[in-house]
């Protein structure tokens, strides 16, 4: 189930390796990826959230999530603009990160949070199918005190340079839908990666939590 959402969006591996076919969509192409998007999507956050009570019950949904999209530039250095990209602002659901901590009672200090606004920088990588490279930016999430331990600065850390966004059409309705995949890569602790970071099994795969943003209802 986890494979289909990352598949929800067709996205190919930026290593190329030997075929030169791909190219960088042209700064017109990029400005007008990043248009499309318009100023901002509503929809939900899918996430796995397992029913020990029904065990096809795997997704949880959290709706009513507003990503609000704006855009932004590199620029060389004679200041002419090198590249556009899009960045999507919207509430993470802090909270869901109880379900992959390993320390039982720092998952139960996140539960209590609250959710934390969360951009995600949207790269363009091909125009024809309107699909961008999602770069989410760090959570921190501070100090947070249990009845054992302090851990200070706590910072999530998503995948870069991995998970796509972008538009796909839904095969059942024929509706488009826009959508941003998100995976935790690590928890850091104090400035150090840790060991907190709990994975989830299916048919005995280890998956790394995964966060969908979409507007398909």
């Amino acid at each position: 189930i986890m494979a289909a959402m990352v598949a929800a969006l067709s996205f190919t591996s930026c290593n190329t390796g030997d075929d030169n076919s791909y190219s960088l969509p042209s700064l017109e192409e990029q400005k007008s990826m990043i248009t499309s998007l318009g100023l901002m999507q509503a929809g939900s956050i899918v996430y796995y959230n397992e029913n020990k009570l029904n065990v096809k019950d795997v997704l949880d949904t959290i709706p009513n999530t507003t990503a609000y999209i704006s855009s932004a530039t590199n620029k060389d250095s004679q200041g002419n603009i090198s590249n556009y990209y899009g960045i999507a602002t919207y509430n993470f659901p802090v909270s869901t990160l109880r379900n992959f901590i390993n320390d039982d009672k720092l998952a139960a200090k996140i539960a209590e949070m609250e959710p934390m606004s969360i951009k995600v920088n949207l790269i363009p990588y091909q125009y024809a199918s309107q699909t961008f490279v999602a770069n989410p930016e760090d959570l921190k999430l501070g100090d947070i005190t249990t009845e054992d331990n302090t851990y200070k600065d706590v910072v999530i850390k998503f995948y870069n340079g991995y998970c796509p966004a972008g538009y796909a059409t839904n095969k059942t309705t024929s509706k488009q839908y826009f959508s941003i995949l998100m995976q935790v890569g690590a928890i850091y602790v104090n400035g150090n990666r840790s060991s907190l970071l709990k994975n989830y099994t299916i048919n005995g795969t280890n998956c790394l939590p995964q966060f969908l943003f979409t507007t398909d209802k």
